[in-house]
């Protein structure tokens, strides 16, 4: 039979174990559920899939084409009380190889565009490789805006961009 002290020995180290485990587990919780928001301030930016667009050379397509697809939505939101002034550009991140003279974009179901016509604007993820704007605006105390993007390869590429692929991630600030 064990003894006492070590009975609660035991279960000491049993609860210290189950909490180091249940810890880790909402840990990992909060990370996948945080890596979806972007936050500068009273800013953010709720992606409603995933954060990035990525495509590659089979993403070519036609105009007409791209805009009978699903856009990629997300929604900005002041958590301020007061109104607040909001950049929002399309990054090109670290990775992305297919140049951007050779990518479309559709804004809010706007005119379609050719990404490096658009506005640069500074970017502000660390290794991005440039960025665009989509628009500026402002935002009342608590509200809520959705949006929509399409990005696409141009049908014209070239089929040197074959091996290539576009990363791209929306901001704000």
């Amino acid at each position: 039979m064990m003894s006492k002290k070590k009975m609660f020995l035991l279960s000491m180290i049993f609860i210290a174990l189950f909490l180091v485990v249940s810890v880790k587990s909402s840990t990992s919780y909060i990370d996948k559920v945080i890596s979806n928001i972007d936050s500068n301030g009273c800013l953010t930016i709720m992606y409603d899939e995933k954060d990035t667009i990525e495509f590659n050379y089979n993403n070519k397509k036609s105009d007409i084409h791209a805009l009978e697809e699903e856009p990629y939505t997300f929604k900005i939101k002041n958590t301020c009380r007061n109104k607040v002034s909001y950049t929002l550009r399309i990054e090109s991140l670290k990775g992305s190889t297919i140049p951007e003279e050779n990518i479309k974009i559709e804004y809010n179901k706007g005119n379609i565009e050719v990404l490096n016509t658009k506005y640069t604007s500074n970017p502000i993820i660390e290794d991005s490789k440039g960025a665009f704007l989509l628009e500026t605006g402002e935002l009342g105390a608590g509200e809520t805006q959705s949006k929509t993007v399409r990005v696409w390869l141009s049908y014209s590429a070239r089929t040197a961009l074959r091996d290539m692929k576009y990363i791209g991630k929306i901001t704000i600030s």
